[in-house]
């Protein structure tokens, strides 16, 4: 520790780093997985229990209205990890039935049609899509966040 007021950066830093952090700021998968299995509970739910049971409107409301507009901010967020994921859950919420909604409307093309199977499907596979892209682009930043700073030093002299 240092005898002045200041202490250097490198002390800083590794102060900021051992701080506790809370449970959603953490960088974890925790939020994408929980959204995949909510997506996959849904359509499970879809395909087994009849239409106007209240467990599948339980889980169908929040895949409408939340999980995949959440998962396409997480994949192309490029905040640090966790510090704005509330705010990120209430854009979400504006960003997801119209996310739903140009799914719905490309299910024109397949095969099925506009049908309620066929949208199901497509709002399934474009979550777990997005699911993928999201961690795939959170072990990108913490690995680049890890990376040591080399290529500064080469550049400045």
């Amino acid at each position: 520790m240092p005898d002045g007021l200041y202490a250097p950066p490198s002390e800083l830093a590794r102060n900021v780093a051992a701080a506790p952090r809370r449970w959603w700021e953490r960088a974890g998968p925790f939020d994408l997985v929980a959204s995949c299995a909510l997506v996959a509970l849904a359509a499970v739910a879809y395909a087994t229990l009849s239409g106007g049971s209240g467990l599948r409107v339980a889980l169908a409301v929040p895949v409408l209205f939340f999980v995949p507009g959440y998962l396409l901010i997480e994949a192309v967020s490029v905040t640090a990890a966790g510090r704005h994921r509330a705010i990120h859950a209430w854009i979400a919420v504006g960003v997801s039935p119209a996310i739903v909604g140009l799914l719905a409307l490309a299910t024109v093309l397949l095969p099925g049609g506009f049908q309620g199977g066929s949208i199901v499907g497509v709002v399934t596979a474009a979550c777990f899509a997005l699911a993928g892209c999201a961690f795939w682009r959170r072990r990108r930043a913490s690995a680049r966040a890890v990376e040591p700073r080399a290529t500064a030093a080469r550049h400045s002299t």
